[in-house]
């Protein structure tokens, strides 16, 4: 009985336990490895994205540093609550390629 209880109660911590941190919130919390990691992980769909909208692959480079800069930059305001991380960064995408 004292078995069951004890893994119904780590069950039950777990349930309760808090998600580890988004790449965005380590990243506004100052995690340099974050940052590299969101650069190799998003970079590339980026780089796709600002491909589509501009007129040369030199543009899409320098659309996709300067996007990656406002998604640093942004992070402090990303809230996990109200969209997932990949909808964030289609969101300042969006703003940039189009604004």
């Amino acid at each position: 009985m004292i078995e069951s209880r004890s893994l119904t109660s780590s069950v039950a911590s777990d349930l309760t336990a808090k998600p580890p941190p988004t790449l965005l919130e380590r990243i506004a919390d100052g995690d340099r490895i974050a940052v590299d990691e969101c650069s190799r992980v998003h970079g590339p769909l980026i780089w796709t994205w600002a491909r589509k909208f501009t007129d040369s692959t030199g543009d899409a480079e320098t659309a996709t540093h300067a996007i990656l800069a406002d998604i640093l930059d942004g992070a402090k305001n990303y809230d996990a609550a109200q969209c997932s991380e990949l909808t964030f960064i289609k969101q300042v995408c969006i703003r940039h390629l189009l604004g």
